[in-house]
């Protein structure tokens, strides 16, 4: 038996044999011939992953992988703040006790850098905070100046 040609186009015939509809022919489909500048052109287009910079170190970040640049911190701090998935599972473990399994399933390069990003993600919202509740005092103030004053 021969193997179904899928270019190949079929008559339409019914239970009794007679022709119903007599297949079209297929027009050939002629491709463009490229040059080798195009194709580097759509290569680059469709095909080329292309990471983003770091600001501050100017290394290149692939948001998939750790940082390839092991001891930059700026990379690290760059690469928890895009996965936000890695580090919300890393500080459940971590809020559970169980470091050692950070450090079994990710290394301790990681372990270090998380632990850092943790702590400066932790001073930011103390600072934050500090800085609401000031604002809210001297709204007071503010206030309480005005409401005597008028």
């Amino acid at each position: 038996m021969e193997p179904i040609n899928p270019d190949q186009t079929y008559d339409i015939v019914d239970s009794e044999g007679t022709l119903v509809e007599e297949a079209a022919p297929q027009p050939e489909t002629v491709l463009p011939k490229l040059t080798r500048g195009e194709i580097g052109k759509l290569r680059k287009q469709y095909i080329t992953v292309q990471h983003p910079r770091v600001i501050g170190c100017k290394h290149r970040l692939d948001l998939k992988r750790q940082p390839t640049h092991r001891n930059c911190h700026k990379c690290w701090f760059a690469w928890f703040q895009n996965n936000k998935e890695v580090v919300a599972t890393a500080d459940e473990v971590f809020k559970n006790g169980h470091f050692e399994l950070i450090v079994k399933l990710q290394g301790h390069k990681f372990y270090n850098y998380f632990t850092r990003f943790m702590g400066t993600v932790e001073r930011l919202q103390q600072m934050q905070e500090q800085q609401r509740q000031q604002g809210q005092q001297e709204q007071q103030t503010e206030q309480v100046s005005q409401e005597s004053n008028g």
